[in-house]
């Protein structure tokens, strides 16, 4: 009876000891020192990369006469031709609804500097270019008696031009948590304020298009030459700043693999957009945003 009950006394302390082990593990990863890198998904934080939209000069000797964000209406009174449109449009701060969870968003580095302080930051960029490619004419068969060819077989195809174009976009932002533990060891809590910048340009330079001007239609701004020497480069940027308090749950599935869900109760966004058509001065536009519950996101994190 005695040895019975030395066995059972010492399979309660090995069970309590594996027990207290256990919890030690699952929340031995949230210490000071300790570092967590994440991938984000969901809304998209950079701006509306649809640059043609916004940044690029409607300004062209052959086209619109003014220059603004938008197209210029065509018809109607004299004061809705000179509206531009609206550039919170293209500089909303992205809210609950607009996110996908299969986009991922940007890299999170996170250093512990106790167990429930960090500091944090993200970054993420994309950069796309094309190169320009001339316009080549192409041409018929003239056509001679007797040959059996008719005046519309294709002797050499025509080549269309390709504007080129560099596009960039990126982002950073900064920041710091609080961290909250529960009961549970693996599920934590946190809120922090995080401030970020972000920036978006296009340029693009257009080749040789093989456009003339048509004298006899009186376009007495460049007659007969090439459209190509009257405006050949396009620029436009946009640049924000932000600032935001922000929250998210975090649960430890195994020691060091984390999944979170984080979302900024309240966000402020400053931003401007720059038009720049060659040789004018340029187009300025800016927009002010405030936004609850903004940028949900989800979080896969490894800390170590």
């Amino acid at each position: 009876m005695r040895l019975r009950n030395i066995a059972c006394a010492a399979v309660v302390a090995l069970a309590g000891s594996i027990s207290m082990t256990a919890q030690e593990s699952a929340s031995s990863t949230l210490a000071a020192g300790n570092y967590q890198v994440s991938v984000l998904f969901g809304n998209n934080t950079m701006f509306n990369q649809n640059y043609n939209a916004y940044l690029l000069p409607k300004f062209d000797y052959t086209g619109a006469k003014s220059i603004g964000l938008g197209e210029a209406a065509t018809t109607g009174t004299t004061l809705e031709k000179r509206v531009s449109d609206d550039p919170g449009a293209y500089l909303n701060i992205g809210e609950i609804g607009s996110n996908s969870v299969l986009n991922m968003i940007g890299v999170q580095g996170q250093y512990f500097l106790t167990s429930e302080i960090d500091v944090n930051a993200m970054f993420a960029m994309n950069i796309a270019g094309t190169p320009k490619r001339d316009y080549e004419d192409g041409y018929k068969y003239a056509g001679v008696a007797g040959s059996g060819l008719s005046s519309d077989y294709v002797v050499k195809p025509t080549y269309r031009y390709i504007e080129g174009r560099l596009t960039s976009s990126w982002m950073a932002n900064v920041g710091g948590n609080y961290h909250f533990t529960f009961s549970n060891p693996k599920l934590s809590a946190y809120g922090g304020v995080r401030l970020g910048a972000q920036m978006g340009r296009v340029q693009t330079v257009r080749p040789y298009t093989g456009l003339v001007g048509d004298v006899s239609a009186g376009d007495d701004v460049h007659e007969d030459y090439e459209v190509v020497y009257t405006s050949d480069t396009r620029l436009g940027q946009v640049w924000g700043i932000q600032a935001s308090i922000v929250g998210g749950l975090e649960y430890e599935f195994t020691t060091g693999f984390v999944f979170g869900i984080e979302v900024a109760p309240v966000a402020y966004q400053y931003s401007v957009i720059e038009v720049g058509p060659q040789g004018y001065d340029k187009f300025f536009a800016s927009n002010h945003n405030v936004k609850i519950f903004a940028t949900p996101n989800l979080k896969l994190g490894f800390r170590f």
